[in-house]
């Protein structure tokens, strides 16, 4: 399967996702929210689902929903170049997101292992056995767990430190999605 395939079958999810909890169960008579546009631009076809889109971007440029939406709009409209505009930024944006879901995942991780005694002992007995399930550690290895476990005796000293390099990579992301927004567009 190309990755466009798979692009398309991932925001499809997300779209019905969205659908299914609540965020459009009918085509809205009002307009104005971001739902109800996004909604316009996914059910509609032809120009007035282009005119969902514009509207859903224009309350928020970082949906990527409504971008796939306007991208979609666009193809069926021909409009082959301004599609292929709007996929590219779908696509970045749902990467951005990615990137958020991801950093805050880890940081779930690492705040779940800073409260794991068990899996601190762990650690603490494969650096001082060398080994790990009966499997000898090699020095990298070794290296790696000493420095996992210096980081998390700093984090356990300073568990605010944990929020504020969440936030460092958070804003990073951002920085870098704005960046290559300006870039390419």
């Amino acid at each position: 399967m190309n990755y466009q395939k798979l692009t398309a079958i991932c925001f499809g999810l997300l779209i019905i996702i969205g659908l299914s909890c609540g965020v459009a169960p009918s085509l809205a008579a009002e307009t104005g929210t971001l739902e109800n546009e996004i909604e316009q631009c996914l059910a509609l076809e032809g120009e007035a689902a282009l005119a969902g889109c514009d509207r859903a971007i224009e309350i928020d440029p970082n949906s990527a929903i409504a971008w796939y939406g306007r991208a979609r709009a666009l193809e069926t409209l021909n409009r082959t170049p301004e599609a292929t505009t709007a996929d590219t930024r779908a696509q970045l944006l749902a990467q951005y997101y990615n990137c958020l879901s991801t950093v805050l995942g880890r940081r779930q991780e690492v705040a779940n292992l800073l409260n794991d005694e068990e899996r601190i002992a762990e650690i603490d007995r494969a650096i001082s056995s060398g080994e790990v399930d009966g499997e000898p550690l090699n020095d990298e290895q070794k290296q790696r767990l000493q420095e996992i476990r210096e980081q998390i005796l700093a984090l356990q000293q300073d568990a605010s430190s944990l929020d504020a390099k969440t936030k460092n990579t958070l804003d990073q992301c951002r920085t870098r999605l704005q960046e290559i927004l300006q870039e390419r567009f």
